[in-house]
């Protein structure tokens, strides 16, 4: 069975969009991207290649690192909740 990369982008990217009262359509429409491929993105269904998130960025009216850090403090938080849950399970177990 393949494996799935550990996709991160979606909820920082829908966060952001979201916060922005930018529909997908309307990202969509503010680079070459479709509307298609940002829910994928959204869902985690796919993971963007780097010209992807300055796209999205400039979409989002925001700078391409300014996006990047987002994506990084959701993995922080996506590790730390992983960590609680992985001891809560070792904890129960004992």
């Amino acid at each position: 069975m393949k494996n799935k990369p550990f996709a991160v982008i979606g909820v920082p990217l829908k966060k952001i969009r979201k916060k922005k009262n930018i529909t997908q359509e309307e990202l969509a429409d503010r680079c070459p991207l479709t509307r298609e491929y940002i829910s994928l993105l959204e869902n985690d269904k796919k993971s963007p290649k780097l010209g992807t998130i300055f796209f999205l960025a400039t979409g989002l009216e925001m700078k391409a690192s300014e996006f990047v850090k987002e994506i990084e403090e959701c993995l922080e938080s996506l590790t730390q909740k992983h960590h609680v849950i992985q001891d809560t399970l070792e904890t129960l177990i004992k």
